[in-house]
């Protein structure tokens, strides 16, 4: 055989292999910051700590069959289909932790990633889900001065974001509801957390285990209680919102996990799933996203229980949306017993009987199509009832991915 006709030959088979490999859709999970548990052998007397996607996971297999496990599994992880965790930092390396989704081929971090090494997906399967773990936080845990300043700067702008009777009344009904408890999703299914309201036991002061003796180690998979999860949503907040230096690293790393992902010749869709703080965290790696990255392959950003309008309205943190705005169906749920979530689509309180609005639009805020005035942008706002639909003890309210009639579907019907 000729040369050329060699050439031709490994051409069409490269062909071949990258039409066989394409196609993937790639869920990305971002969760807030103290709930980022990644998975960990067996030690000191414990079995295994799940991550704290798995329970996502399992309940995005009932529905999605072309899911894909890990292909990396350890063996010792015993779920039956468990997420790709990417770390910001593995074996104390940054470098390292990336490497799972693939290496730059350009040095300096540019044109395609090299993926020969590293599947997302096992043989047969076209789904895959990617968790992020920053795992570098040891200089976390209680944030005192943190939540002074925050405290101070959203009593100071609490006028933008509604009055004190409105705000004490929302808080009234978020008590209430944070009480509700349902421990289990059905009768036939075994007792666990809930997917989303663990926090995380690998940094930092065990807050969601208060009450333990001092010094004894905590049981991983211990459920946290009310008391622990609101603190810690608490430590998530001010850490982001007052301490820059952390942020900045946060949104460094995701940025550049999302940039492998859309860069690998393999991944043709990628959807944005962000709960929690997380959705602030998506927000802003999105906004400042590369434009044909955006435009190619990013379909969907899904955010659950966002308290981004808290962080515009309370603590200035802006309404620009930067290229969020290419990402072709941006939808939030929220359960209005969640006392850390709010609709983006509208102003708090407003109804179509209110008629037009009289304050300027935010650029991330849309109304209704009966308003004569509208942005281009239009994010989509869907309620849910995670106390009818959920279960757990740790603010219930804010449980999204357990409640299988609602937020999953949602989810789901982008990985198609």
């Amino acid at each position: 055989m000729s040369v050329l006709g060699q050439a031709e030959v490994i051409n069409v088979t490269q062909s071949v292999r990258r039409e066989e490999m394409a196609g993937i859709t790639c869920v990305v999970t971002i969760h807030g910051i103290g709930f980022q548990e990644p998975p960990r052998p067996p030690h000191d007397g414990y079995a295994e700590t799940p991550g704290y996607a798995d329970g996502l996971q399992a309940n995005l297999a009932e529905q999605v069959s072309e899911l894909s496990d890990d292909p990396d599994r350890q063996p010792w992880q015993t779920a039956k289909s468990l997420p790709v965790y990417v770390c910001s930092h593995f074996q104390g390396s940054r470098a390292l932790g990336l490497k799972r989704l693939g290496e730059w081929k350009d040095k300096f971090g540019a044109g395609t990633i090299d993926s020969s090494t590293t599947p997302l997906v096992q043989q047969g399967k076209s789904v895959a889900h990617v968790a992020l773990v920053y795992s570098r936080l040891q200089d976390l845990g209680p944030q005192p001065e943190a939540s002074a300043e925050t405290f101070f700067k959203g009593l100071a702008e609490h006028r933008h974001y509604g009055s004190i009777a409105a705000s004490l009344h929302t808080v009234l009904l978020d008590v209430l509801a944070a009480h509700h408890t349902q421990t289990q999703a059905a009768p036939d299914e075994p007792v666990r957390a809930p997917a989303s309201l663990k926090p995380r036991t690998d940094t930092g002061p065990r807050r969601h285990l208060l009450g333990l003796v001092k010094g004894k180690t905590p049981d991983p998979t211990h459920p946290a209680g009310l008391t622990g999860t609101l603190l810690q949503i608490e430590d998530d907040v001010c850490a982001y919102v007052c301490r820059n230096d952390l942020r900045e690293r946060i949104r460094s790393f995701v940025r550049e996990a999302l940039l492998r992902i859309v860069a690998r010749d393999d991944v043709d869709r990628v959807v944005i799933n962000g709960h929690s703080n997380g959705t602030v965290i998506g927000f802003d790696a999105l906004r400042s996203f590369p434009t044909p990255a955006m435009k190619d392959k990013v379909q969907a950003f899904v955010t659950a229980g966002s308290p981004l309008r808290k962080y515009a309205e309370l603590f200035t943190w802006g309404f620009e949306v930067g290229n969020v705005r290419l990402v072709n169906a941006w939808e939030n749920h929220f359960d209005p017993h969640d006392p850390v979530a709010d609709p983006l689509a509208h102003p708090v309180g407003w109804t179509e009987a209110d008629g037009e609005p009289t304050k300027p639009f935010d650029h991330f805020v849309s109304f209704p199509a009966a308003a004569t005035a509208s942005t281009d942008f239009d994010p989509k706002d869907y309620q849910v009832d995670n106390l009818a639909n959920s279960f757990g003890g740790g603010l219930q309210a804010h449980n999204y991915w357990d409640n299988k009639a609602e937020f999953i579907p949602a989810l789901v019907k982008h990985l198609g």
